[in-house]
């Protein structure tokens, strides 16, 4: 049996999550995968079929928000945290970005955090309770303490 297990076993269980949204499967056919039952991931919290996962989205241009949709379309989204609005054309005014525009659409409560280095920041993360945190073009470090908040990567 192949025992894998920390950080490597966190990314493949979210390469699996992202080919999955990739190619349209549902989670039947994520669980039904050798290499995901390979990972011993029979752990009672393992979500099954009926669960919803809860996922915390981080990303900020246009090229996050088809992923975002998708993601809201299948799963909980419980956050979304993109940059802050930034400046922008001949008037200077504040412009959010393309994801907050999007999460505005979809009725997703959005954070517009300067750092994730705060612990205040950390703790607001932590007190979602995210299964999932995806990144897409997020922009932003993620310091160490936010990667090991979500129960599965």
């Amino acid at each position: 049996m192949l025992n894998i297990s920390g950080q490597k076993a966190n990314t493949l269980l979210f390469s699996q999550l992202l080919l999955t949204l990739l190619f349209e499967n549902t989670l039947n056919i994520l669980f039904r995968d050798p290499l995901y039952r390979a990972l011993n991931l029979n752990h009672p919290d393992r979500p099954t079929t009926a669960d919803r996962l809860s996922v915390v989205f981080m990303g900020s241009p246009a090229f996050s928000v088809p992923s975002l949709t998708r993601l809201a379309s299948r799963y909980e989204v419980a956050a979304v945290f993109t940059q802050p609005p930034r400046k922008s054309g001949r008037g200077m005014k504040l412009t959010a970005t393309a994801v907050g525009e999007a999460a505005d659409q979809l009725g997703l409560p959005c954070f517009w955090p300067e750092t994730l280095k705060e612990t205040a920041t950390q703790d607001q993360l932590a007190a979602f309770g995210a299964d999932l945190f995806v990144v897409v073009a997020y922009g932003l470090l993620l310091p160490q303490a936010v990667l090991a908040l979500p129960r599965f990567g």
